[in-house]
């Protein structure tokens, strides 16, 4: 954005320099939603009921960032819908709950929290960001961490 900026001055007479050129860009990567293929795979790896599992549906089917879901209890679900006050804009949302995801969580114990380490607390989101990034290293999904979540738009329309 500086260098535009500072691009368009040049043009204008602004400036005779551009000294944002010597700035080193980051590298960000590029996030693409699960193909179906690879959601078959981490769902062949981990069967219905286990706690890695929960939390893919929770990810797949609310498209929350890992803080949000960490944070989700028995108390944020009424009426098919789950409750999301999310943690980085402060924003509250209503998701529907898929009735796969439904059933995910049908399977749970008795914990107040919809996700549990294994001590038997709530997860914080650190903790469940690297707990779930080992849950899809060990599906082989290792390059797919951060883009689950993209995938919930196509799978909520479909739900119904």
């Amino acid at each position: 954005m500086l260098r535009r900026l500072f691009k368009y001055a040049i043009k204008e007479g602004y400036r005779t320099d551009n000294p944002a050129n010597d700035i080193t860009l980051w590298k960000l990567g590029e996030h693409r939603a699960w193909t179906d293929d690879e959601c078959a795979k981490f769902e062949a790896h981990w069967p219905v009921g286990t706690m890695q599992r929960r939390a893919y549906a929770l990810a797949l089917f609310t498209g929350q960032r890992c803080g949000d879901i960490a944070r989700m209890t028995r108390a944020h679900r009424s009426d098919g819908a789950i409750r999301v006050v999310q943690q980085k804009t402060g924003t509250e949302v209503w998701v529907a709950e898929h009735r796969s995801l439904q059933a995910e969580l049908g399977m749970m114990g008795p914990h107040m929290s919809l996700l549990v380490n294994a001590r038997g607390a709530a997860f914080t989101s650190d903790e469940l960001s690297r707990w779930f990034a080992n849950a899809i290293d060990q599906a082989r999904l290792r390059q797919l961490r951060h883009e689950l979540g993209c995938r919930c738009d196509r799978k909520l329309l479909m739900w119904r």
